[in-house]
């Protein structure tokens, strides 16, 4: 059965890359439809992951964006590394913590694009949590190198955290924290939805096996570029080329 459902996947790949090209006039005129042709499916697909990437679509590369869930990863990742805003200060005294400014900016567009939709996404919730948790510090240690073991005091604050808060990481993130789990495990949890490929081991530790995060692969972070190395692929990924299309590059 797995060896099958790997064949259909592989067969569906192949199909998208293969498909006929369309433009977005046509593209959009689609979504607006009832009932598409599996063909014609297969070429909405195409014509997504192309505009979304802004290279040629390979089975490979189908098989990376998984249905669109790679760029939503690509964007939180982004969004998290970024530096948060200055502290202001309302009336009554309280301080709060803005969101990057191209964070503000993505919900900005989204909401002017999409005028009469209320529906919208809402990136600076997603940052705040993610700030307040405190991924923006254990990210840049594990792009540094850092192995993580889950005693250390920032995961043991960020899971006391989320299991205090349980109800709005469920609501914001969309991620249920059991309140049995280990802090290693919850920050799994956390890194799933940023898309940094980990490798984790159990090095004896007075006896007993500790399970250890730490970053696969290299990460660089300029302004504008987040160059990602792996012994297998190696990404670039231009993403604040942020547009009404949602267009974002991305070369091997």
């Amino acid at each position: 059965m797995k060896a099958a459902g790997i064949a259909i996947d592989e067969e569906h790949y192949r199909k998208v890359a293969n498909a006929k090209d369309i433009d977005s006039r046509t593209y959009t005129s689609r979504q607006h439809q009832d009932y598409l042709k599996p063909e014609e499916v297969l070429e909405c697909e195409k014509f997504r992951i192309q505009d979304t990437y802004g290279m040629p679509v390979t089975p490979e590369l189908v098989e990376k964006d998984d249905g669109g869930r790679l760029i939503k990863k690509i964007v939180a990742l982004e969004a998290i590394l970024a530096a948060p805003g200055e502290m202001v200060t309302d009336e009554q005294g309280r301080e709060f913590i803005p969101p990057p400014t191209i964070v503000a900016e993505r919900d900005k567009s989204e909401r002017s694009r999409l005028a009469i939709c209320t529906d919208w996404s809402n990136h600076s919730a997603s940052w705040l949590m993610r700030h307040r948790l405190g991924l923006r510090a254990v990210l840049l240690d594990l792009m540094a190198g850092v192995e993580i073991k889950g005693d250390e005091a920032m995961i043991q604050v960020l899971a006391d955290f989320s299991k205090r808060n349980a109800s709005h990481v469920k609501g914001i993130l969309n991620l249920t924290i059991p309140f049995d789990e280990s802090p290693i495990w919850i920050l799994g949890q956390y890194l799933s939805q940023l898309g940094p490929s980990t490798e984790s081991r159990r090095p004896l530790e007075n006896g007993q096996r500790v399970l250890m995060y730490k970053e696969r692969r290299t990460i660089k972070l300029t302004s504008l570029q987040i160059p990602i190395t792996s012994t297998h692929y190696k990404f670039l990924y231009p993403l604040t080329k942020l547009n009404s299309n949602f267009g974002h590059s991305l070369s091997f």
